[in-house]
């Protein structure tokens, strides 16, 4: 805010510097000088963020002195599979429990630890290093979890990770997941929803280990970005809307 502040009153000084000097410029030559200010477009002085606003001015095509200054809304975080594709900010649920794999260059969730969202969305690093799976019974009874979005950092799904979860109606499960294990998903009673980010023919490349009806028999969505883009098959598809899985119509 100190340096947009900065750019204005340096702007409010041109401009007033730019009119004195025409003036004084019209009392020696009047003719010559005189004459009718052709505005430009905005010309943007300061860009806006997600969070502050941006800054932009109107000048003379002639004389060149400052005709207008506008500030500019703040964009606003736009996020696309819960990153911001302005800024790259990533929304994520806080106080996850994470355990460092063997080859100490990546984690695991490990567990819902601290964390109290009922809607949660796994990060794609942990201290720097990917999150590559969803761990060993990691989300075992937790049945205040709703829904859950997995991301593309993610290959393996384990045994048992979301066993007995009775309240979870909705997961995304990205098109880097190879394998998911055993019973992940038995005791998943309410679990309607499976939004995949990729085509059925992938969907069908994935290894799923026994006990896992509660998944396989839920509704299964395909991710298609843009509705121009959408078959004429009658399929189920979806996509996001500020980070949010949303069905097609």
């Amino acid at each position: 805010m100190k340096k947009l502040l900065t750019i204005v009153l340096s702007i409010i000084c041109a401009t007033c510097f730019s009119l004195f000097f025409v003036a004084c410029n019209n009392k020696d030559n009047t003719a010559k000088e005189e004459h009718v200010h052709s505005p430009s477009d905005w010309v943007i002085d300061e860009e806006a963020t997600c969070l502050e606003k941006g800054l932009k001015h109107k000048e003379c095509n002639v004389c060149n002195s400052i005709l207008s200054v506008a500030m500019t809304s703040a964009l606003g975080h736009n996020y696309v599979n819960n990153k911001c594709v302005n800024c790259g900010e990533e929304r994520y649920t806080q106080n996850l429990h994470y355990a460092i794999n063997a080859d100490g260059k990546s984690y695991r969730l490990i567990g819902i630890g601290l964390a109290s969202d009922r809607d949660v969305v796994v990060p794609s690093t942990y201290n720097g290093l990917p999150v590559t799976s969803i761990g060993l019974g990691a989300f075992e009874d937790c049945t205040s979890l709703v829904s859950i979005i997995i991301p593309d950092s993610v290959t393996s799904i384990v045994a048992f990770a979301f066993y007995n979860c009775k309240s979870l109606t909705s997961i995304v499960i990205p098109d880097s997941v190879e394998s998911i294990g055993e019973r992940a998903f038995e005791g998943c009673t309410s679990l309607t929803s499976v939004y995949y980010s990729d085509t059925k023919e992938d969907w069908n490349n994935i290894s799923i280990g026994r006990y896992n009806s509660n998944l396989t028999s839920a509704t299964r969505y395909y991710y298609i970005e843009n509705e121009s883009d959408l078959p004429n098959d009658n399929g189920n598809y979806w996509h996001y809307v500020d980070g949010v899985p949303t069905i097609w119509n």
